[in-house]
């Protein structure tokens, strides 16, 4: 790859661009943390909530409009009520650039990951490397959110995506320490368990 990039082909230097269509193929190539790990994405530093097991996945809200009503801790669109933990007050996440990756990089370690960096990248092998030209996996990304769409369109029921669902406590126990969905905490199924779950995270 060096060769290509230095040499080329008979004087002709070739570009060369790494990417991968697949997220656990793009976690492993850019020795990234799991992909739901608190820092998920190759391209910003955005993270998570804690909840009361782990990390919330409180959306995307972060990137509206500083101002934005769907910051807002409960909201309303098209007759639906959002509700979240709190008010989103924190600004757009910073991107990850060419030097702050560096730095992080060189403080990884295998089993102690430094902002979702595992350890030094295969790609870093490269002549010419260059992180902020990375693609986004697009494909991937639409794949999981129409997957998403689906489930909570489907709902609970013996031969559906979530025939095997057990957590219900668990988000009731989520309800109650965040004072959210309260008709949902008092055991209410009126609009299927997946559409409540989806709005809580």
């Amino acid at each position: 790859m060096n060769d290509l990039h230095m040499h080329g082909v008979e004087g002709v230097r070739v570009l060369i661009y790494g990417t991968t269509f697949d997220a656990p193929g793009r976690r492993e190539l850019l020795a990234m943390q799991s992909y739901t790990a608190f820092y998920p994405c190759p391209h910003c530093l955005h993270t998570w909530q804690p909840g009361l097991r782990g990390q919330v996945y409180g959306g995307y809200r972060r990137y509206l409009p500083i101002g934005s009503r769907f910051r807002n801790r409960v909201f309303h669109f098209l007759g639906h009520t959002y509700m979240f933990r709190d008010f989103e007050r924190r600004p757009p996440p910073p991107r990850r650039t060419n030097q702050n990756v560096a730095y992080m990089v060189s403080r990884a370690r295998p089993r102690r990951p430094f902002c979702g960096h595992k350890s030094i990248p295969f790609m870093n092998e490269w002549i010419g490397v260059d992180w902020e030209s990375e693609l986004c996996d697009i494909m991937h990304d639409l794949k999981c959110l129409c997957e998403r769409i689906i489930k909570i369109l489907v709902g609970k029921g013996a031969y559906t995506m979530y025939k095997a669902w057990s957590w219900d406590s668990q988000h009731r126990d989520d309800c109650e320490a965040y004072r959210i969905f309260e008709d949902y905490l008092d055991g209410a199924t009126r609009y299927g368990c997946s559409d409540n779950i989806h709005s809580i995270h």
